[in-house]
């Protein structure tokens, strides 16, 4: 289930430097899961020991992390695949092209169209409708 939640923002307005405040649709924050809470769900569903889940998951990442280094792209199952993404300014000769253009590298995730597809489906909750108090002092 998704929970979502609905917040007074202030948002600015289209052609001015004024801002109003809307309600906005967001997602309710939710706490971080650490990979010791996820190795122990896999445990409690599959009953592998959970030293064999962490190093299998570990390796997993370094792999991952391996090839996406050579500039491979890393499919990951049903889930989607993983890729790298440079930001980079254009050079105007050849003597300006070289490394001075980049700017960022960058991780992405392209989830798969089955994997979108459930979460676009899954079932969404709303958690709360909270308005601005004090806006002022914050």
């Amino acid at each position: 289930m998704i929970k979502l939640e609905v917040k007074e923002r202030p948002v600015m307005k289209i052609g001015t430097a004024e801002k109003e405040n809307k309600y906005v649709l967001q997602l309710a924050k939710g706490q971080t899961v650490d990979d010791k809470e996820v190795v122990e769900f896999c445990h409690n569903h599959t009953q592998i020991p959970t030293v064999y889940i962490k190093a299998a998951a570990e390796s997993y990442c370094q792999t991952i992390m391996h090839y996406l280094l050579m500039g491979y792209r890393v499919k990951v199952g049903d889930l989607g695949t993983f890729f790298l993404a440079l930001d980079t300014k254009a050079a105007g000769s050849i003597d300006e092209a070289g490394l001075d253009q980049l700017m960022d590298i960058r991780v992405r995730f392209r989830p798969t169209k089955e994997f979108a597809t459930k979460i676009r489906q899954a079932e969404v909750k709303l958690d709360g409708i909270f308005k601005l108090v004090d806006a002022e002092r914050k």
